[in-house]
């Protein structure tokens, strides 16, 4: 369905884009409200995981690497805005602005969410629950906690949108520079969408789901990748900024910021 939809038309993609985003959103608000709520107003139960919430460790090295990379998973929406460049207005103002603002409502909403997990659920219930927003909703919303899971859907219906919609751009790219075949930079002309990219960015994600049906699996492989890449771009960067010093630059990274990264990572 999402695949249809990014080929049919961009306009309509990105309507889809938006409505899915504020569902979500209003999901976490209602999730943030209530916690906050009970924290306040509620009995002292509420408060009982705050006690020594950072007790334990990592059995073994391996474990924070992989705890890290599954965590930048929600935080990798940032990189995507990239893929889409060509068809954002007055990128050089734009691009690096919703990059920063959307990292620091992200940030922020991420932070108070597991805050409000923390004040129904216990830090064990939170670790072994497969969904802890929909555990959260049937201790704190009864009867009404089919809300949740009708708000997970939502949430992954969203971001799958988004995906196809930046991925494909990234292949149209690639093929237009002579990296990836001529066909995936193709057009259509009536419709003005890549459509075979499209196509091809959904019979990929559709092989992968061949390849492991494990969630966890796919999210961790893939954020390795993803990162290694990142890392590949910013060295790229400093060897442009020493060989390429005078080349027109629509976004223009620094170069503090870019060493903290790869100092990071």
């Amino acid at each position: 369905v999402l695949c249809v939809v990014n080929c049919w038309s961009v306009k309509l993609t990105t309507k889809v884009q938006d409505w899915f985003t504020y569902c979500k959103v209003a999901a976490l608000l209602l999730v943030i409200i209530t916690g906050f709520y009970l924290l306040i107003f509620g009995g002292p139960q509420y408060r009982d995981s705050f006690d020594n919430l950072f007790e334990g460790n990592f059995r073994d090295i391996s474990a924070p690497a992989v705890s890290f990379y599954s965590g930048l998973f929600a935080y990798q929406g940032w990189t995507y805005l990239n893929f889409i460049t060509e068809e954002i207005i007055n990128p050089r103002r734009n691009l690096p602005l919703s990059v920063f603002i959307s990292m620091g409502i992200v940030t922020l909403v991420y932070v108070l969410y597991n805050v409000a997990l923390y004040v129904v659920m216990s830090p064990e219930e939170v670790l072994l629950s497969p969904a802890a927003g929909v555990l959260f909703a049937e201790k704190a919303f009864g009867k009404y906690a089919f809300i949740m899971p009708l708000a997970v859907v939502i949430s992954t219906v969203g971001s799958a949108n988004g995906l196809v919609m930046t991925s494909s751009r990234l292949f149209f790219c690639g093929a237009r520079e002579g990296h990836m075949p001529t066909v995936l930079a193709m057009i259509n002309k009536s419709l003005r969408t890549p459509i075979p990219a499209v196509v091809f960015q959904c019979l990929l994600s559709i092989m992968y789901l061949f390849i492991s049906g494990k969630i966890y699996v796919l999210i961790n492989a893939s954020q390795c990748t993803v990162w290694m890449a990142i890392i590949v771009s910013v060295l790229a960067l400093f060897r442009l900024r020493c060989t390429m010093p005078d080349a027109p630059r629509p976004v223009k990274v620094g170069l503090i910021s870019s060493t903290l990264l790869q100092r990071n990572y």
